[in-house]
């Protein structure tokens, strides 16, 4: 969707001018390509070798113009119908965002018999100081990561002789403080970390505990959604970093189970099949009509 407010200006009986006013971006960066060649006499004058990506309150695009006759590269940003664009910044309300692009390193100057390499650049400071920049190349059924951090590189070369396509994934991180007690806490996963092992998110736990079908099985690696039993040896804080986990329905079975809460607050849907939710709170039970983000909850179910 295209986004801009229209103010139109008469300046006399055969003269308008019409102005777009589009809001100021959050952030935004420009990607651009250029072959990689030991020839000087390319011209970039006329053609698509730059595309820029961003957010901002409201989205809004700019279509790419037409390819020209002859061009030694090309790269543009698609949508889901294809159309072809040149700028696409998006509405700021997400926690993940996917750009798609497509680039021609080989362009149609030279012969197609040959794959020709092109060097996609950036600069890693203007993007968002927030989250992760991925860029993933999608040529195969697999998709794969071909720059793990954009903020820690500023280039990369694609080889082909026609487009290739990639992309660019913003994932933004949220931090969640853990304020665990002495001894056992019953507490659950509301963000989606990098890595889940225990031993990176409680370096110094002593053990840990799922339940599932009426037992307890040991755990060292932990995942959103569910609740579990952790013990420290002291009281102690943990700031643990990632994506944070949506709000979710799960299908469960008759009688006890351990759920955890999204990185927002949530409150079960009425459901005459819930017998009882609870909280642990230092040491006893206490009964949960809400569930807070951070802890883990029994909650029973009727047969």
């Amino acid at each position: 969707m295209s986004y801009s407010k229209n103010y139109t200006f008469n300046m006399n009986s055969d003269i308008t001018i019409t102005v777009h006013f589009f809001p100021e971006t959050d952030w935004e960066t420009r990607l651009h390509v250029e072959r990689l060649t030991d020839k000087d006499d390319y011209s970039y004058d006329n053609g698509r070798y730059s595309v820029i990506i961003g957010v901002s309150e409201q989205d809004y695009t700019n279509a790419a113009p037409p390819v020209p006759p002859k061009y030694p590269c090309d790269m543009i940003i698609f949508d889901e119908l294809l159309n072809e664009m040149k700028k696409d910044i998006r509405k700021n309300s997400h926690h993940e965002y996917k750009w798609d692009i497509a680039v021609d390193p080989h362009g149609n100057i030279e012969t197609p018999l040959f794959p020709k390499s092109s060097v996609m650049t950036w600069n890693p400071l203007n993007f968002s100081p927030e989250g992760k920049y991925i860029l993933k190349s999608n040529m195969d059924e697999t998709p794969e990561i071909v720059v793990p951090d954009m903020r820690l590189i500023h280039e990369y070369t694609v080889t082909g002789k026609s487009h290739m396509l990639f992309s660019i994934i913003w994932k933004k991180f949220k931090t969640f403080e853990f304020h665990l007690q002495k001894g056992w806490n019953l507490i659950s996963l509301p963000i989606i970390p990098e890595n889940t092992d225990l031993t990176k998110l409680f370096p110094d736990y002593e053990a840990a505990f799922g339940y599932k079908n009426g037992a307890y099985y040991q755990v060292t690696n932990i995942i959103p959604g569910t609740g579990y039993w952790l013990k420290i040896s002291a009281q102690n804080m943990y700031s643990i970093s990632g994506q944070p986990y949506p709000s979710y329905t799960i299908d469960l079975s008759g009688g006890w189970h351990l759920i955890g809460c999204a990185f927002d607050e949530m409150k079960p849907e009425a459901d005459s099949s819930i017998s009882v939710i609870y909280r642990y709170v230092n040491g006893g039970y206490v009964q949960a009509f809400t569930l807070l983000p951070g802890f883990g909850y029994w909650i029973k179910i009727d047969e």
